[in-house]
């Protein structure tokens, strides 16, 4: 994995947003979604839409592993929201990813995500 994509992860704990554990496994946990996925489809997702997004995990994994997809990251709160900001910068993904604040509720509501994802992931 990315040593890039583990330092995001690190700091993601140190503010609070990731829960305990050794960062592989939150890793290995987030890639259980690719395998399932690609199992089931063979090949990835054109939208993934992260519910909840917090720390990163799993949309900033899957994110980083299906460049191709274009990845949604949700949360309600404006400061895990300007970490993924600038987690998706320095990771060198921002032009298929997207942050968005808001709550689920309300975001469900939006014409540009309202059923417009082939994954959710929370």
């Amino acid at each position: 994995m990315d040593s890039r994509l583990i330092a995001v992860l690190e700091r993601a704990r140190e503010l609070g947003f990731l829960g305990p554990g050794p960062i592989n496994e939150h890793v290995e946990h987030s890639l259980a979604f690719l395998d399932a996925w690609d199992g089931l489809y063979g090949a990835a997702p054109g939208r993934l839409l992260d519910l909840g997004a917090g720390g990163g995990v799993p949309g900033l994994v899957l994110a980083a592993s299906w460049s191709g997809t274009e990845t949604v990251l949700l949360d309600a709160s404006a400061r895990r929201c300007a970490f993924l900001l600038g987690a998706v910068e320095e990771l060198g993904i921002a032009g298929s990813v997207s942050v968005v604040e808001s709550r689920a509720e309300f975001a469900a509501r939006r014409p540009d995500l309202e059923r417009s994802f082939d994954l959710v992931t929370s």
